[in-house]
């Protein structure tokens, strides 16, 4: 079972940057013991906690093209939103001093700049196969 301060990530299980984006998160949670669990799809999400698909209806559209972090009690959150929610809930400083820093910038300009690095993210020269 897990605990009300655990956050869940579905992420394109396919996607280089998503997975180098994990890793990077795995290494600084470590230290700080935080519950992190990633799924690679939102159908593996709900097999896993026993989830109805029409709650999710809304967001298998987006789950290829987007992060979704889902914190217990709340709305899954997508985009940049859901970049601030798992670095706050990492319990790791220099994350948690990047995601407050990003609360200075407007949610259209973040989820913008996140559009379009998703779109791009295969093209991009680092994360290549």
């Amino acid at each position: 079972m897990k605990n009300t301060s655990s956050i869940s990530i579905i992420f394109d299980g396919d996607c280089l940057m998503c997975n180098s984006f994990l890793k990077l998160l795995d290494t600084c949670c470590e230290k700080s013991k935080s519950s992190i669990y990633a799924y690679p799809s939102i159908d593996i999400y709900q097999k896993y906690n026993n989830i109805d698909s029409s709650d999710f209806m809304s967001l298998s559209r987006e789950s290829s093209n987007t992060i979704i972090a889902i914190k217990p009690g709340s709305k899954p959150f997508t985009m940049s939103r859901a970049i601030e929610v798992i670095f706050i809930s990492s319990h790791s400083l220099p994350l948690k001093i990047i995601a407050y820093s990003m609360k200075t910038i407007p949610y259209a300009i973040k989820d913008c700049i996140y559009r379009f690095i998703a779109k791009n993210r295969r093209k991009i020269l680092f994360f290549q196969r």
